[in-house]
C-alpha cells in the first residue's frame, strides 16, 4: 500500500511539474482555478477503495483517474463568459448597443493586426456597469478613469477579439473575450492591455486569465464585486474606499498575488490555501481559515476576500 502511494505522488509530481512548466512557456493554458470544483474526484477515489478489485487493476484505475483530472485542467473554458452573461441577465427588456464579432472597423472599433480599441460612450440613466473579460496569456492594467463608459486597447495581443455591449434600465454589461485560436505570435509574448472604466458607476468585475501579469488599480473606482480566476499569474490590485461594501473572490494556482487595502476599510479574509505562502499584515485570525481586521467592527466600510489557490504566493498589505 506505501509503495502504491509513491507510485501516485510520484506521478502527481511528476505531471504538475510537467503542466505548470509549459504553462510558463505559453505552450498550453491550465485552469487551475477549477481544482476546487474537481473536489468529488476524492469521493470517487475514497469509493474505489471499498470495491473488490485485484491490486495491479487497482492501480491503473486511479493513475487514468489522476491523467484524468489533469485532463480537465486543460479543457478551454470557451463557454465560461456565456455562462456568466446568462446566469446575470436578470429581468427586463435588453438592447444591444454595440457587438463586435468581426475586424471590421467602426467608430468604436479599431482593429489593425494584433491590436484592438474598443470603447463605448456612458448611456444616458446608466448607474452601474457589469464587465466580464476573458482573456489568455495578457499583461494587463487598470488605468485612469475615462468618461466613457469603457475603454479596452489590446496591443501585439495573438488571440482574436470581440466585445458586446448590452444595456437595460440602469445596467451596462460588457463582454470581452477571445474567439479563436493564435493569430500570430510575435516570440513568446502575452500581448499588452489597458483598461478604463468610468468613476461614476458602481462597477462589478470578472476577470479570466491564463498566465498573465496584472497591475489592477481600482483605487478610483466605486467597485462592489471583483471574482477573478486565473493560473500561473503575477497580480497587485489596489482596492480604495469609494464603496460601502466590496467583495473579492480570487481563484487561481502558480499565483503571486499582492492585495492592497486603505487602513480606513475593515477587511474580513478567508482562504484555501494549498501549498502556499501567505502574510497578512494588520490581520487577527478568528478561525482556522477566517482573519479579521482589527477595526473590523469600528468601521462602516467593509471589504471581504475570500482566496482559493495552490502553490501561491500571498500578500495583503495595508496603505
Amino acid at each position: 500500500m506505501r509503495n502504491n502511494s509513491n507510485l501516485y505522488l510520484g506521478i502527481l509530481f511528476i505531471i504538475l511539474g510537467g503542466l505548470l512548466l509549459l504553462k510558463n512557456l505559453n505552450f498550453i493554458d491550465v485552469h487551475f482555478n477549477r481544482i476546487w470544483d474537481l473536489w468529488p474526484f476524492i469521493l470517487i477515489l475514497w469509493g474505489l477503495k471499498y470495491l473488490p478489485m485485484k491490486a495491479a487493476v487497482r492501480t491503473g484505475v486511479n493513475v487514468l483517474l489522476l491523467l484524468l483530472f489533469f485532463l480537465l485542467l486543460l479543457i478551454p473554458e470557451s463557454t465560461y463568459l456565456g455562462k456568466y452573461m446568462e446566469s446575470n441577465a436578470g429581468a427586463g427588456n435588453w438592447k444591444m448597443i454595440h457587438v463586435n464579432m468581426s475586424d471590421d472597423e467602426e467608430d468604436n472599433v479599431i482593429t489593425e493586426g494584433n491590436d484592438y480599441y474598443f470603447v463605448a460612450d456612458l448611456p444616458e440613466g446608466v448607474k452601474e456597469g457589469q464587465l466580464s473579460l476573458g482573456l489568455g496569456a495578457i499583461d494587463m492594467e487598470i488605468g485612469e478613469p475615462t468618461s466613457k463608459l469603457f475603454e479596452f486597447t489590446a496591443e501585439d495581443y495573438p488571440f482574436p477579439l470581440m466585445h458586446q455591449v448590452k444595456v437595460s434600465e440602469d445596467i451596462a454589461r460588457i463582454k470581452i473575450q477571445n474567439t479563436g485560436s493564435v493569430v500570430s505570435l510575435n516570440g513568446n509574448h502575452n500581448g499588452d492591455a489597458e483598461l478604463h472604466l468610468n468613476p461614476d458607476l458602481d462597477w462589478s468585475l470578472e476577470i479570466e486569465t491564463g498566465a498573465s501579469s496584472m497591475n489592477l488599480d481600482l483605487t478610483p473606482y466605486k467597485v462592489k464585486k471583483i471574482k477573478m480566476a486565473s493560473g500561473a499569474s503575477e497580480t497587485e490590485i489596489f482596492l480604495g474606499d469609494k464603496s460601502g461594501t466590496t467583495r473579492v473572490e480570487i481563484a487561481g494556482g502558480a499565483m503571486d498575488l499582492t492585495i492592497h487595502i486603505p487602513k480606513n476599510v475593515g477587511v474580513e479574509l478567508k482562504k484555501k490555501a494549498v501549498f502556499s505562502f501567505t502574510k497578512y499584515e494588520g490581520f487577527k485570525k478568528v478561525n482556522k481559515n477566517l482573519y479579521r481586521t482589527e477595526n473590523f467592527d469600528n468601521v462602516s466600510k467593509k471589504i471581504y476576500i475570500e482566496i482559493e489557490s495552490a502553490l501561491s504566493n500571498l500578500d495583503i498589505k495595508r496603505y
